[in-house]
């Protein structure tokens, strides 16, 4: 979640995948630029926000704080990276998230079942395996629906970030 700097109280949203126990997400550069390139905040502000571990059925809350580790504007992909609590404090031991495992897209075949999962109602898609093999992009929506994807894109053009999310994790 990225406050929008220019509209009080909006924010840009969308879901991402952890990759590292350090807390690396991949997820998709659109949430922190418009569409003419230019950051939605200029502070760099990242909101990471999660369902309570002991009851998903409860709302959301803001648990952590993350910065941008780099962007693939070409790919609409992002590497952030947890680096506080919510309110500024060292993190604490277990962040509380699980790390994806990462399948082989090219493996992907016409026909294969793929799940996708995420909050608010999109993120990674996973093989039958529970394997993250794509990464879906921008969400159109119209009155009579509450959202599709229009694109996902497959693992492999994420491999660098991913690469060098295990790296500065020593993963």
């Amino acid at each position: 979640m990225v406050p929008i700097t220019a509209r009080t109280g909006y924010y840009s949203i969308g879901s991402g995948t952890v990759v590292t126990k350090r807390g690396h997400i991949l997820t998709d550069n659109h949430i922190f630029v418009d569409d003419n390139g230019k950051p939605y905040n200029a502070s760099g502000e990242i909101l990471i926000v999660l369902p309570p571990s002991n009851n998903l059925t409860d709302k959301v809350q803001i648990r952590y704080r993350a910065e941008m580790v780099q962007a693939d504007a070409n790919n609409d992909l992002a590497l952030i990276q947890i680096k506080m609590t919510r309110d500024n404090r060292a993190l604490p031991s277990d962040l509380g998230v699980g790390v994806a495992p990462i399948g082989d897209s090219n493996a992907i075949k016409l026909g294969d079942p793929i799940l996708v999962l995420g909050f608010p109602g999109v993120g990674g898609a996973y093989n039958a395996a529970y394997q993250l093999i794509g990464v879906p992009s921008q969400v159109s929506q119209a009155r009579q629906t509450t959202g599709k994807l229009d694109l996902i894109r497959p693992i492999r053009f994420a491999l660098p970030l991913i690469e060098l999310a295990k790296r500065q994790a020593g993963e």
